[in-house]
């Protein structure tokens, strides 16, 4: 078996397995794909400064005391699937963080010395997590969509939510990138999931306009609105949320609306600016997918919560 799960996943991680072992051999395929310039202008790879706060595609570069953050926004094709590549560069001991659910979910490498020491898959967050960042190491992640996991990972994360699970350091053909730089790396990690794309024999254009709409209106819409739009029975979509992801539409909608309001928190604004019933809601509702109090969030001490200190910094 490829992965190693969580002890809550034991039960169901045989199954799994062949699909993620399949998967493994579609992107290892890809291994010697070589990137072009014209394919990397294709998956939006091309044309950000990273140094730059004002950088075009909201692409940033933030630096914390010994922890330097970047983040680039993907366009064309891929970006139906990925919202971003990132890099977390610890240069001081290790650290600790409070990660905040947004929405989405992360393939991780871990690079220490220039080599590529662990990869894992998260699930989505539906609550406040601690994650630890060993000393000198570096994180490169790819923010993914939850439709990534419908034409990409082609099965159910449900087994992972608020978990994550180990690849193989050689899963996705390491062996061929070129160069650990940020830029290098995430330019060939693109064109390895393009590759398995072209797989595809059909995309379900229902899919495809559900979840763009939940991501594009921030999660302000309500489980009817969307089933008249995209013609998706109701109960047929609860269904499918809860069986793909192990949550029900109304939680993704409120973690995209909490999400969407920490940059708000971020600047001291601290009354609702979404769609809430008034403060007291506000607050409930930040409350319980961060674990605190919009008022704390903002204070931050120490940085402790990892996003609100990369938003206050771009």
């Amino acid at each position: 078996m490829l992965l190693t799960f969580t002890k809550q996943a034991l039960q169901i991680a045989y199954q799994e397995s062949k699909n993620w072992e399949r998967f493994g051999r579609i992107i290892a395929e890809s291994a010697n794909f070589k990137v072009s310039t014209f394919n990397k202008l294709c998956i939006g790879l091309i044309g950000k400064c990273f140094k730059m706060p004002n950088a075009p595609y909201s692409s940033r570069y933030v630096h914390m005391d010994e922890m330097n953050y970047q983040e680039k926004n993907t366009n064309g094709f891929i970006s139906n699937f990925v919202k971003s590549y990132w890099e977390y560069d610890n240069k001081g001991p290790e650290c600790s963080y409070e990660l905040l659910p947004d929405g989405y979910f992360d393939l991780i490498f871990q690079i220490q010395k220039e080599q590529l020491t662990k990869i894992w898959l998260t699930g989505v967050w539906t609550e406040q997590v601690t994650v630890k960042i060993p000393a000198n190491t570096r994180l490169i992640g790819a923010r993914f969509k939850l439709i990534a996991t419908e034409y990409i990972f082609r099965q159910s994360i449900k087994s992972i939510r608020n978990k994550k699970t180990d690849f193989p350091k050689d899963f996705f053909g390491t062996s061929g990138f070129s160069s650990m730089d940020f830029e290098n790396f995430t330019s060939t990690l693109s064109q390895k999931l393009l590759y398995g794309l072209k797989s595809l024999k059909e995309i379900d254009n229902r899919k495809f306009e559900f979840f763009q709409t939940l991501y594009e209106r921030k999660g302000e819409v309500t489980v009817k609105e969307l089933a008249e739009q995209v013609h998706w029975n109701s109960r047929q979509i609860n269904r499918y949320f809860n069986s793909r992801f192990g949550f029900p539409l109304k939680t993704f909608g409120n973690i995209l609306k909490c999400h969407s309001s920490l940059k708000h928190i971020a600047k001291g604004k601290l009354f609702p600016e979404n769609d809430y019933f008034d403060q007291a809601h506000f607050i409930k509702k930040v409350k319980q997918f961060t674990g605190t109090t919009p008022t704390e969030l903002y204070l931050n001490k120490n940085d402790r919560f990892l996003q609100l200190a990369t938003l206050r910094e771009a």
